[in-house]
């Protein structure tokens, strides 16, 4: 993606001029004045903010990375394209109760006041953070290993041997690539299923720096086909509700691959792409199954549905105005305490979650709210900066936005400054989900770094100690 500031100055003036007719468009139209004001005002904050920043940017490409084009395309899409796509349908209302107008508006006034943060956030980090660390960056490509990969290799592979033995260790699911019909009724105890997700990303990363090894010692491509077949394999393997593991699993393998292999990487794109995308359309499906049930037409239900669920997925305004006004409404606001905050935390850590009220947690009342108090219903995130704003107040609302996004710049610094292939696909791994703060809560963030990234990166680590491997990738 070419980034405002950073290439030809016609992108920067082509998106402007599709801001200026959107807003010509608008003012035909018998719209909602204040709503609309504040939403074409994000997106124009945008160009300027962004447009400075990308200006800077220029000085630290060898350090952009996967993670950082990610991060790209998400605050344009949340705070360019999502705030005109709302001016133009005039649709602000999604699932759950309606907002007031003055609710709706703070919470415009919010997403704008998060966006100028990260704004600064960033240009901090260029000025202050890289300059000192960069002296330690390493940049001579991603190491091969030495030859003790072989025996982590071996020794993974036994454990999984190993584990298939034990009941309700389902290591490779029963239908790979698509979604079964019984997903949700395939339960399996929560300890059990964290360890086999911590052997499938252990087994990839230990295969995919063995398959390396060899090809760099023996530079046969059957070697670099294998790999290829495991990454295509490993997307079987996580196929589940979660479309942005593999999302994520897809960038990092293809960012490897272009690293380990070179340019002969693109001609796997394609193929791997349109297995990922057969999967994720399978879980959207599975998904959003209920609003297909009596169609007529299902691919324009379908996209309809998927342009309905914009600010759901991008943390919109009318999530962030709902959850404003879950915190004055009497039935919450005497449930939402400072447990409540320790139980973010504390109920996504594997060896505590058990112990841990499930349902004094800030994301569980807000699907509360939407829906009803006895439904089953955990679909919607509640925004970041709404979290912020609850726990502390509308000034400090951008805090656990800043503090994620921050983690993510380091994450991923880390991950492009390091030669060793598990410690990139770590790195990063964790980066993806912390710069995308502005679409998730703290809860899931500090879940999957808490519960998958920590382990398998302490894992990973004691077995290049166990085993020796001092130049493992």
């Amino acid at each position: 993606m070419r980034k405002l500031g950073t290439s030809k100055p016609s992108l920067f003036f082509l998106m402007f001029i599709i801001w200026i007719v959107n807003c010509f468009l608008v003012c035909n139209q018998n719209t909602s004045g204040g709503k609309t004001v504040l939403l074409l005002l994000i997106s124009l904050y945008y160009l300027i903010g962004f447009s400075f920043l990308g200006k800077r940017e220029k000085l630290y490409k060898e350090f952009h990375g996967p993670a950082y084009y990610l991060f790209w395309v998400v605050c344009l899409i949340k705070y360019f394209v999502m705030p005109l796509s709302l001016c133009f349908s005039q649709s602000f209302d999604t699932i759950g109760p309606s907002v007031t107008d003055s609710s709706f508006n703070m919470a415009v006034i919010l997403i704008m006041y998060e966006m100028i943060c990260i704004i600064f956030l960033r240009v901090l980090f260029l000025k202050y953070y890289i300059p000192i660390k960069k002296e330690y960056a390493y940049r001579e490509g991603i190491r091969s290993g030495n030859s003790r990969v072989i025996l982590v290799f071996g020794f993974i592979v036994f454990l999984g041997i190993a584990l298939s033995f034990v009941p309700n260790f389902n290591i490779i699911p029963k239908n790979l690539f698509v979604l079964a019909e019984d997903f949700e009724r395939q339960e399996i105890s929560v300890s059990y299923g964290m360890v086999v997700i911590w052997w499938k990303y252990i087994f990839f990363l230990s295969t995919f720096s063995f398959l390396y090894y060899m090809y760099k010692r023996s530079s046969n491509r059957l070697f670099y086909y294998l790999s290829v077949l495991l990454i295509f394999f490993f997307l079987g393997l996580i196929t589940g509700t979660s479309r942005w593991a593999i999302l994520f699993f897809l960038l990092l393998s293809l960012y490897l691959c272009s690293k380990m292999y070179g340019s002969r990487v693109r001609k796997i794109i394609i193929p791997i792409s349109l297995v990922s995308l057969v999967t994720i359309i399978s879980i959207t499906l599975y998904k959003f199954s209920w609003a297909f049930q009596y169609s007529e037409n299902i691919y324009i239900d379908f996209f309809q549905v998927l342009m309905g669920q914009l600010q759901s997925y991008f943390s919109g305004p009318n999530l962030v105005a709902q959850a404003l006004e879950m915190e004055n409404n009497p039935m919450f606001a005497h449930r939402i305490t400072f447990s409540t905050f320790l139980n973010d935390f504390l109920g996504s850590i594997p060896s505590v979650a058990g112990t841990v009220d499930q349902t004094d947690r800030i994301n569980y009342y807000f699907n509360r709210y939407l829906f009803d108090w006895y439904s089953d219903q955990t679909s919607q995130i509640i925004p970041m900066t709404a979290v912020g704003a609850i726990y502390f107040n509308m000034l400090f609302s951008p805090v656990f936005t800043v503090l994620f996004t921050w983690l993510g710049f380091v994450f991923e610094f880390k991950g492009m400054s390091d030669s060793r292939i598990y410690v990139k696909f770590i790195f990063l791994y964790a980066a993806f989900w912390c710069v995308l703060a502005i679409c998730f809560c703290p809860q899931i963030i500090w879940g999957n770094l808490i519960g998958f990234v920590f382990p398998i990166f302490i894992i990973y680590k004691f077995l290049m100690v166990k085993y020796r491997c001092h130049e493992l990738s």
